[in-house]
């Protein structure tokens, strides 16, 4: 358990977005912020755009996107530290036209903390444009 002072930074948040959300193939990045089903502790929070770690630790991100794609192709999702991408956490699926499809992506990382670094996690969606109906994404510190 990370605590410091007395206090508890643990912490576990679940976010989930069910507005419809345009993407393209050069990639988007996928926007989980539309309700908090579980918000406890204070080590990671949910943003609109992923996760922000304010304590460094062990974290378990994941990524369910739901998508239907305009055209075919290969869809990916890949998720992001700080803007730059993270090879441990890649899935792609080949897709139709027409089709509702589900990925999944997750990975265990240790993230750290310094000062005023406080490292964001996201993901993006790309390689065929269409329309994500569906996002629940979770942060769990380990």
């Amino acid at each position: 358990m990370a605590c410091g002072n007395g206090r508890c930074n643990r912490a576990v948040v679940t976010a989930y977005n069910n507005t419809e959300q345009a993407f393209v193939a050069a990639g988007t990045q996928i926007q989980i912020l539309g309700n908090v089903a579980t918000g406890v502790g204070s080590a990671v929070s949910a943003q609109n755009g992923g996760f922000r770690v304010n304590t460094g630790n062990t974290f378990r991100f994941s990524y369910d996107v739901v998508f239907a794609p305009s055209a075919a192709g290969v869809a990916q999702v890949q998720l992001y530290k700080d803007g730059t991408a993270l090879p441990c956490a890649f899935v792609q699926e080949t897709v139709a036209d027409g089709s509702t499809y589900t990925l999944h992506a997750e990975s265990v990382l240790n993230v750290g903390t310094c000062c005023n670094s406080h490292p964001i996690i996201s993901a993006q969606i790309s390689g065929v444009a269409g329309t994500i109906s569906h996002v629940n994404a979770s942060a769990i510190d380990v």
